[in-house]
C-alpha cells in the first residue's frame, strides 16, 4: 500500500506539505477502482476509511431523502473517519466506474498523532475543507 506522491502533491488539502510529509501521508494510501453502482460507504458504520476520488462520481444522500454529488478531482468523501463519533453520516454510491485513494483512518490517526507539525498543516486544512462543506450542506438545505 503506497500511492506515488506526484498523485496527491497539487490536492489543494496538501499544498503546504513538503515531500517527506508527501512521502509519509502517500505510504497509507493506497488506489481503488469503483464499479458503477458500487456502494462505497454506508450511514451508521464504523468510519474506517478516507477516501479522496481521482476519477468518477458519486452520490452522497441521507435517509431524510437528501443527496448530492461529488465528481471533482480531490472531492472527499467519508469524513467521519476522523470526526467523532467515527460513524458515516450518510451512504455513497459510485454513479460511474471511477478510481478512488484510500487511507485508512487508524494509519491516518497514526501518522497524525506521530508528526505534530505535519498534524498541525493537515487539520488546518481539513477544517477550512469541512467548513466549506458544511456550508455548501446549509445552502443546500434552504434550496429544499
Amino acid at each position: 500500500m503506497a500511492i506515488d506522491i506526484k498523485i496527491i502533491q497539487d490536492f489543494k488539502l496538501f499544498k503546504e506539505l513538503n515531500d517527506k510529509e508527501l512521502e509519509q501521508l502517500a505510504s497509507i494510501m493506497d488506489i481503488t477502482a469503483v464499479k458503477e453502482g458500487e456502494t462505497i460507504v454506508s450511514k451508521g458504520e464504523t468510519a474506517h476509511t478516507l477516501y479522496f476520488i481521482l476519477k468518477g462520481s458519486f452520490m452522497i444522500h441521507f435517509n431524510s431523502g437528501k443527496a448530492f454529488t461529488l465528481n471533482k478531482k480531490e472531492d472527499i468523501i467519508g469524513w467521519s473517519t476522523l470526526v467523532t463519533p467515527f460513524n458515516y453520516t450518510g451512504n455513497v454510491t459510485a454513479l460511474t466506474a471511477g478510481k478512488l485513494i484510500s487511507a485508512q483512518g487508524n494509519d491516518l490517526s497514526m501518522l497524525i498523532q506521530s508528526d505534530s507539525e505535519l498534524s498541525g498543516k493537515i487539520m488546518k486544512k481539513i477544517n477550512s475543507v469541512l467548513s466549506e462543506r458544511m456550508n455548501h450542506a446549509k445552502k443546500f438545505s434552504k434550496t429544499k
